[in-house]
């Protein structure tokens, strides 16, 4: 869970400059988590709103991806990935067929892999208590991302 914008727990009946202060800098921090999609009390907890937000946006690229990192299309092209061989008939271009399909499925699945990591990283974070699978489960995921991160782009 995010941090709240509109914590009440600062507001004093003693001191109406002072919340009259914070009020406006909570109006503040609405606005730009509307706008921006953060706000400076997200920095106050970047690992939660990291782990919080990247699954949602990795799953929403995963269902919209049309393409998959050229690197991997190598991979597959080079015959590393390729299960069978072409068909009868289809010759080379079958081949890179395949290899296109089985780069664009294992992309899919990599992408997926990654959302999966970062939600299971998430529970221990957002208590402050990372047990040493969720650190285990972060420490992959940042992995992924390190690793494909140019093609995160599509």
């Amino acid at each position: 869970m995010l941090y709240p914008v509109f914590d009440f727990s600062v507001y004093h009946i003693k001191t109406p400059i002072q919340n009259i202060k914070h009020f406006f800098f909570d109006l503040k921090c609405c606005r730009d988590r509307i706008c921006k999609g953060y706000c400076e009390k997200d920095a106050w907890d970047l690992d939660v709103w990291f782990l919080t937000v990247m699954p949602g946006v990795i799953d929403l690229l995963r269902e919209h991806t049309d393409s998959s990192p050229s690197c991997i299309e190598k991979e597959c092209s080079e015959g590393r990935e390729i299960a069978r061989p072409p068909e009868e008939g289809k010759g080379v271009s079958g081949q890179f067929q395949d290899a296109e399909h089985i780069a664009f499925t294992r992309w899919k699945d990599i992408l997926g892999e990654m959302s999966r990591l970062f939600r299971e990283a998430r529970p221990g974070y957002l208590h402050y208590r990372p047990s040493p699978q969720d650190t285990e489960c972060r420490k992959k995921a940042m992995a992924l991302l390190d690793k494909y991160f140019e093609h995160l782009w599509n």
